[in-house]
């Protein structure tokens, strides 16, 4: 990465924890413009960093669902018609449902979520 900030917006999927919160930190202190996604951005630490930065916009999607990878396309050109990034972050691994689940239903959710979202 170079210290210069990137022409167009970011978008940041699963940014409300983890890997994605820091890569949301990280883009935003280089001078980003950065659109941050999750389920509930409003109710994680997005919420107190959107109140800091102008140039941070959240998105609640969840990309579990049939619709949240076109509502997130929606939202996302509501703001640009470009991107200079998107980095995919968001998971299952947290999934209460995955982690009670056999194998095989374990496996349906998972395929679900990577397939509505390469499917956007």
């Amino acid at each position: 990465m170079t210290s210069e900030s990137l022409p167009y917006p970011v978008l940041i999927t699963g940014a409300s924890s983890g890997i994605g919160l820091a890569l949301t930190h990280l883009h935003l202190s280089r001078g980003d413009h950065v659109i941050a996604s999750s389920r509930q951005p409003d109710h994680s630490p997005l919420a107190t960093l959107n109140d800091h930065n102008d140039r941070l916009r959240l998105i609640p999607a969840d990309l579990a669902t049939a619709q949240g990878p076109a509502s997130l396309a929606a939202a996302t050109a509501g703001y640009t018609d470009h991107l200079s990034r998107v980095i995919h972050c968001a998971g299952v691994l947290h999934d209460s449902s995955h982690n009670r689940s056999p194998r095989k239903s374990a496996w349906k959710i998972f395929a679900q979520k990577i397939w509505n979202t390469a499917s956007a």
